[in-house]
């Protein structure tokens, strides 16, 4: 019992801040002998779920497969994707890009399970698994007791949400006496913890080892509700951290701890305007080196696109869909999907402007039809059509940035309704970007 004990106290050293969730599944995963009941891990983004998991399974020399169900658009796209996976199979040019069976039933899946070639031990790490319970809740049911309905004796379930299992639980009603499996929480980090986890991460000198502190419980003064993952702000820090110590760079020996509050003034413009991005209130970055910093950031490299919100043509695309379909009546929809609606008059087009609504909610699929509609406008250098999972990558990206927000009625998670936060400056801003001529098309002030 002394090695795992040794094993999971080394790996807190590399992880600060979730001692008690990297001694339990290290002592669980160093089981020999498997199968073990299946490990449901919940909490919210950026909480470390993914990061430990990984952690531990390289730690332990354990063979690690890993499937986001929310880039599987369907069920053969699941079912097929962990076949892939626990086989080494790649679809390519050679196989003609087929997996390596055929899988659009559950009992397909079960069936191939069980055929497989390779038995070495083998953890299945699904994350966003709550995106099963609309998409195939059967299969999570399966997943769930893998051991009744499978002789994969070799393979380990583990689970990833942001729901904790009571939520996720109620959904599956319909299914008698539902398994239920180890159950770890990942709460959020406090702020005194991300300060820690930031002074570890940052790399910097040993000589500016003195001002890490001070700086970074700067930032997180700043920053710490707007930005909530980790991997952001560290990649924040590591940039302001140049512009933060540039005045003392010739005298920092000199320099003590106390006179590095007098630094926050050369970040500030930075702190200011990031947060202006975030929350699209203002432009991107604009050119904060005026006269009086020229002599002293001149010699600074600061990538400025970083300070700028990174999304993609199509991310903007469907914040663009997000604004028209939270702000135009559905009845309108027959006149958005018909060419004829290419061809109203001018004067046509002014009286429909009072049509705009204000922000009500709507379902995805409308959201998509929208974007396909608009998509048609662009041309082919602009943005080439994606397919359904890197769409829905794009969509999380623009949830992540709250350009929309989920609405839901009770504790239903199936189908849920959105409503946009894009603001109309932000509209018109992706759309002139892009080029577009979207208020005359669909009659918009």
């Amino acid at each position: 019992m002394s090695e795992p004990q040794d094993g999971w106290q080394v790996l807190q050293t590399k992880f600060p801040c979730r001692t008690t969730q990297i001694r339990d599944i290290y002592v669980l995963f160093s089981a020999s002998v498997l199968p073990l009941a299946p490990l449901y891990i919940y909490g919210m983004p950026s909480t470390g779920k993914k990061s430990v998991l990984s952690l531990c399974l390289e730690a332990l020399n354990k063979r690690k497969i890993e499937i986001d169900c929310f880039l599987c658009p369907n069920e053969r796209a699941l079912y097929e994707s962990i076949l892939n996976r626990l086989c080494n199979h790649t679809p390519c040019r050679d196989n003609g890009f087929q997996s390596w069976k055929k899988t659009e039933r559950l009992a397909d899946f079960v069936r191939h399970l069980n055929e497989l070639p390779c038995k070495e031990p083998t953890y299945l790490v699904l994350l966003h698994v709550d995106a099963l319970v609309s998409l195939c809740p059967r299969t999570l049911i399966v997943l769930l007791e893998l051991e009744k309905y499978s002789t994969c004796h070799w393979l380990h379930v583990t689970l990833t949400s942001y729901l904790p299992w009571e939520k996720l639980k109620e959904q599956l009603l319909s299914f008698q006496n539902v398994t239920t499996p180890f159950l770890l929480w990942f709460p959020n980090y406090s702020w005194n913890e991300c300060a820690t986890i930031l002074e570890k991460m940052l790399l910097t000198e040993p000589k500016y080892e003195k001002f890490k502190r001070p700086f970074v419980r700067t930032v997180l003064d700043v920053l710490y509700h707007a930005i909530p993952y980790l991997d952001q702000l560290l990649r924040l820090c590591q940039q302001l951290f140049q512009v933060y110590i540039h005045p003392i760079e010739q005298a920092v020996d000199s320099t003590s701890s106390h006179d590095a509050s007098k630094l926050y003034s050369n970040i500030l413009p930075y702190l200011k305007q990031r947060l202006d991005g975030i929350y699209c209130h203002q432009p991107p970055l604009a050119d904060i080196r005026n006269e009086n910093r020229k002599d002293i950031l001149a010699n600074v490299i600061i990538d400025e696109q970083q300070y700028r919100l990174s999304l993609t043509n199509t991310a903007k695309l469907l914040c663009i869909a997000a604004y028209m379909a939270s702000h135009i009546s559905p009845k309108r929809d027959s006149k958005i999907f018909t060419k004829k609606s290419t061809r109203v008059k001018k004067h046509r087009r002014r009286t429909n402007s009072s049509t705009l609504t204000e922000a009500i909610p709507f379902r995805l699929e409308r959201l998509l039809a929208i974007y396909r509609v608009i998509q048609q406008q662009l041309d082919e250098s602009f943005t080439e059509k994606e397919s359904s999972g890197v769409l829905l990558v794009q969509w999380k990206t623009i949830c992540d940035y709250h350009f929309v927000l989920p609405i839901r009625t009770g504790s239903s998670l199936t189908n849920p309704k959105y409503v946009s936060q894009v603001t109309e400056e932000t509209f018109h801003a992706f759309s002139k970007q892009l080029g577009l001529q979207l208020t005359p098309y669909f009659g918009l002030d």
